[in-house]
């Protein structure tokens, strides 16, 4: 039986049975100076404390996360901690957004829009800790927060005094979130290297009373 060529082709070609692994990118779109700087963080000086920035804060939460999925004690309280952090934030940021959404709907006949950077920046975000990620929201909120401060109080819609404490409050409702990583997870080491240091004197402990019984039994 003659087999054509077109048959043959078509035999050999290889076929698809699924679709490949899915591909993407996230990434952070920022404004904004003040937000830009709490993406990378300060470090501490003579002068001026340090700031731990999203990037430091997505990188601490990792050991917690693992430990956390292995259901160690301190672990588990500081990820629920920092659970915790997190809606303080996201309640204080949308408290603040609301003023200014008021303020502007307050200016009759006159329209805003939100100021953006002519040059924005972009991060790439590549995080492990589905907290990192938001995080990461809640500063592209903030970096939201100081450009409509800037053309309302541009607009003189809102005073220089309100406008600086509400650039004050957000900016430490931020900087005290980022910090909850090193803090709570320093708690969660040293409650771990505790735990571990009670587990160990314990079976110390057991060994030296095991120990001379084991002793006495060998020599009756």
């Amino acid at each position: 039986m003659m087999i054509s060529m077109e048959t043959q082709t078509t035999t050999n070609t290889p076929i698809q049975t699924a679709p490949g692994p899915l591909k993407s990118e996230t990434t952070l779109t920022l404004h904004t100076l003040y937000a830009w700087q709490l993406v990378h963080g300060r470090a501490g000086s003579a002068d001026q404390p340090s700031i731990i920035g999203l990037l430091s804060f997505a990188s601490m939460l990792k050991p917690i996360w693992h430990s956390a999925r292995s259901e160690a004690p301190a672990a588990v309280k500081s990820l629920t901690n920092i659970d915790k952090e997190l809606q303080i934030a996201q309640r204080r940021l949308r408290s603040i957004r609301m003023e200014l959404d008021s303020l502007a709907e307050a200016t009759l006949g006159i329209g805003y829009s939100m100021p953006v950077s002519a040059k924005p920046v972009s991060i790439s975000l590549e995080f492990l800790v589905p907290q990192a990620y938001q995080a990461a929201r809640l500063l592209a909120q903030f970096d939201e927060i100081m450009c409509w401060r800037s053309v309302l109080l541009r607009s003189q819609a809102m005073t220089a005094g309100r406008s600086h404490e509400l650039m004050r409050h957000s900016g430490r409702t931020m900087r005290r979130l980022l910090a909850s990583a090193d803090r709570l997870g320093a708690s969660a080491t040293q409650n771990e290297s505790n735990t571990a240091v009670s587990a160990a004197n314990v079976v110390a402990n057991v060994g030296q009373v095991v120990s001379p019984v084991t002793n006495s039994s060998a020599a009756s």
